[in-house]
């Protein structure tokens, strides 16, 4: 039991590991300047070779990778000084030398180019509306889906039930991008006098 748990436990870190460098290497491959995102398209040279330097940008892809792999794993290896110290949280496992340790911290996401936000932070002020959505989109698909399996049932063979079989196919075959921009569509343009929603912003607004 106990070497089945582990070996679950190392596929599942080979697999994110993989994930992790394939998002890498695509991001690398995009074209664009973060530095630009960060401070903007008139900047003048300098200011951009010093913030690619700032974000590591002007080191090798390879060291590049390494140090984002430190970042986000929970085990890494830091050195003790102030701007580690600011940047993350962790505590001390293993001294490595003088000022190098092996610690332990919550894994760091970095900071967004275009916000200057830290990614963490960007993602938790965006969880509650995401929860929100996932329960009602897993609330809708269950009354949906036993409502349409309950009459499939009693009109078995027959036209709805053919129907409702077809709509059940394309909803789990249409991407959920795709269905999202649909949904968007129908209900916040064509029947917007009906329900008063809008293209862009949340479901609900606070006063």
């Amino acid at each position: 039991m106990f070497s089945f748990i582990v070996r679950k436990i190392s596929y599942s870190i080979v697999v994110l590991l993989g994930v992790v460098i394939v998002v890498f290497v695509l991001f690398m491959a995009l074209p664009g300047d973060p530095a630009r995102l960060t401070m903007g398209q008139r900047t003048d040279l300098t200011t951009l070779q010093n913030v690619n330097h700032e974000l590591g940008l002007d080191r090798p892809k390879s060291v590049q990778l390494t140090l984002y792999l430190n970042d986000i794993s929970p085990i890494s290896f830091l050195k003790d000084d102030s701007a580690n110290q600011k940047k993350y949280s962790y505590f001390k496992l293993l001294p490595l030398s003088s000022n190098y340790y092996v610690v332990l911290k919550s894994p760091y996401l970095r900071t967004s180019y275009q916000t200057s936000r830290p990614v963490a932070e960007m993602l938790l002020q965006a969880l509650p509306n995401t929860i929100v959505l996932a329960v009602a989109a897993m609330f809708f698909a269950l009354v949906a889906g036993i409502v349409m399996g309950v009459v499939s049932a009693v009109h078995h063979h027959h036209t709805l039930d053919h129907s409702l079989m077809l709509t059940s196919v394309l909803g789990i075959s249409v991407p959920s991008f795709f269905a999202a921009i649909l949904f968007q569509w129908i209900f916040a343009f064509v029947l917007s006098d009906m329900t008063g929603l809008k293209m862009t912003g949340s479901l609900y607004e606070p006063d």
